[in-house]
């Protein structure tokens, strides 16, 4: 869905972009799921992220999900708890 909206709204590679999302607990998926290409576009990531708190006693979770797409996105942009 993301890449239909961004064809639609911003087309031009050239376009800086930001990301505003609020998904109720599938920002982590669609976080760890959004390709280089769409990530390399957005320049301000606004993300409220839900059952944080899950991660903190499983470690499956911690793991499987939360680890590796805080590492995916720390690569290009700094968290900053708000």
């Amino acid at each position: 869905m993301m890449r239909e909206s961004i064809a639609k709204y911003a087309p031009s590679p050239d376009q800086d972009l930001m990301l505003q999302m609020d998904s109720e607990g599938a920002e982590y998926a669609i976080l760890f799921d959004l390709e280089r290409e769409i990530l390399s576009r957005l320049r301000i990531l606004v993300i409220k992220f839900h059952v944080l708190h899950r991660a903190l006693v499983d470690p499956n979770v911690l793991q499987g999900v939360c680890l590796l797409m805080f590492e995916k996105i720390s690569r290009d942009f700094i968290c900053i708890p708000a």
